[in-house]
């Protein structure tokens, strides 16, 4: 194996196929010219009753190119010498694609025949990476495709084609030269133009074959996401931040931090971690298929907000996602994932309410289980359940046997002592509005419910420990609580994040059917 640092990779390196989209797409369709001193006409020849024509030579063929005769050379195809080129992305998301390069000897036996055949490795990522020489024994090659290198974030899949060029012009010109390129479909980061590629693909007779692959996860299919846990005024930060530039955690911080609706402000570590997974997310995807955050939490500058009065001046929490939304998402034909909590998705002023006023039906609302009040309950129907898989997405809810589930007689997903009513609330309104709230919480008033497994072992999760490390942090976090409520803040402290798993049920840690 030769490994080269990429500063001394002088050419660059793609073209797996020829319509291979690079970062910045042409204005028009191009036209592409090449020669070649050598064309390849693969022939099979049968008579007027279909039967094969044996035994031809070359003065039975006559080729022409704009009417002139061209001298013709027949060789057999399976007796012709082979140098295949195996181009194998590590880099990106070639990463995930390790274990299926594993068997690839037997491929290449299989592609070279009966005749004399060589093969060799390259592998790229955002440049040319390790180079595994030719050799006739293909066997020697095992440990190029079962322990690769794992490469950088990039695909320059069309620098690599040119590159390899270099690598397979210079075999005898009796011998096919082929070239296995396993790759993504799209470019990303390479220098060379893909006139050029094809240019240079034809004067040298490289024949090539393409497998790709999807650059995106299998269950990763969203472009865009829309949060409420995160300040629009840091919009610029966070498109930074999950792009890939380095951002000083204390700017970084005022995405979540700085939110206007969350008291004291965004704790948990869940929240928080989804950014940082977005990012890395994205440094395995080309740029044309990156996942785009919008902040949803209205704008605010608490460094202007001295009293509780002050707050009316910020926009409402459903009024500005909803008109986020449908300029930048739905006007454009665009989809989203939106996470945003229950109380959002409900009633006459809600979120969902005030974008399907102008766009009916956009809203497919999915409830995670996170099991009844009571254990049993809980264990009674996820018993009902055991045949699903350890993840599922179940719909519909309402109007099924799964809406009977959810309303077992004495189950329910919260509890009266879970609320705080006004001394004039009847108990005819405190009933609806528990009876409200354990619909929207068990997944009926959604679309589908989404089934993450028991709720004994569902946890919780760990906070972020900002607020009780950073004093100077929490200050000012104390100082917004104190505008809000009217109270001092004594939460959280370091004995609220324990190490251990916190569950989300009262009875969490315990297995259903044993103590």
């Amino acid at each position: 194996m030769i490994s080269m640092g990429r500063g001394r990779w002088v050419a660059s390196l793609f073209v797996a196929q020829l319509t291979f989209a690079q970062n910045a797409p042409a204005p028009s369709t191009p036209e592409i010219r090449t020669t070649s001193t050598l064309v390849l006409v693969p022939a099979l020849v049968r008579s007027a009753s279909g039967e094969l024509l044996l035994g031809l030579n070359a003065n039975d063929f006559s080729v022409t190119d704009n009417g002139v005769e061209q001298k013709v050379t027949l060789e057999e195809v399976e007796r012709q010498p082979v140098s295949i080129l195996v181009v194998m992305q590590t880099g990106g998301a070639g990463t995930r694609q390790f274990e299926n390069y594993r068997n690839l000897p037997i491929l290449l036996d299989a592609m070279g025949g009966s005749a004399k055949h060589e093969a060799a490795v390259m592998t790229f990522d955002s440049a040319p990476e390790d180079l595994f020489p030719f050799v006739s024994n293909t066997a020697r090659l095992k440990e190029a495709f079962a322990h690769p290198h794992e490469g950088d974030h990039g695909a320059a899949v069309l620098d690599a084609v040119n590159y390899a060029i270099d690598l397979l012009k210079d075999k005898p010109a009796t011998t096919r030269r082929i070239l296995l390129l396993l790759s993504q479909p799209q470019d990303d980061g390479s220098k060379v133009q893909a006139e050029e590629v094809v240019r240079r693909l034809g004067e040298n007779n490289i024949t090539i074959f393409s497998v790709s692959f999807s650059p995106e996860k299998t269950w990763l299919k969203v472009g865009n996401v829309v949060v409420e846990f995160g300040d629009a005024s840091q919009q610029e930060t966070i498109d930074r931040y999950i792009s890939g530039e380095e951002i000083p955690y204390e700017q970084l911080r005022k995405v979540w931090a700085d939110t206007a609706g969350w008291v004291p402000t965004v704790t948990a570590l869940g929240y928080i971690n989804f950014y940082a997974e977005v990012r890395a997310a994205n440094l395995n995807l080309p740029r044309s298929q990156r996942i785009h955050v919008l902040l949803g939490d209205p704008p605010i500058d608490w460094s202007k907000i001295e009293t509780r009065a002050d707050l009316s001046r910020v926009a409402d929490r459903n009024q500005y996602p909803a008109d986020l939304i449908k300029a930048n998402l739905l006007a454009k034909k665009k989809r989203a994932l939106i996470i945003y909590g229950a109380g959002h998705l409900s009633g006459d002023k809600s979120l969902k309410t005030l974008i399907e006023q102008s766009y009916p039906g956009s809203f497919f609302v999915v409830t995670p289980y996170f099991g009844f009040t009571d254990r049993s309950c809980s264990e009674a129907f996820e018993r009902k359940v055991s045949d699903w898989p350890k993840v599922a997405l179940v719909t519909p809810v309402r109007k099924s046997s799964l809406e009977n589930e959810m309303h077992a007689p004495g189950c329910h997903f919260v509890s009266a002592s879970d609320f705080t009513f006004d001394k004039t609330a009847t108990e005819a309104q405190k009933a609806e509005v528990i009876a409200d709230t354990d619909d929207k919480l068990s997944g009926v008033a959604g679309d589908a419910l989404l089934y993450l497994g028991p709720a004994s072992r569902l946890t919780q999760s760990p906070l972020a420990p900002d607020l009780y490390l950073d004093t100077i942090f929490r200050k000012e976090i104390a100082r917004r609580f104190q505008i809000v409520t009217g109270g001092p803040l004594t939460w959280p402290s370091a004995a609220d994040n324990p190490a251990s798993p916190r569950y989300f049920r009262s009875y969490g840690g315990f297995e259903v059917g044993r103590e």
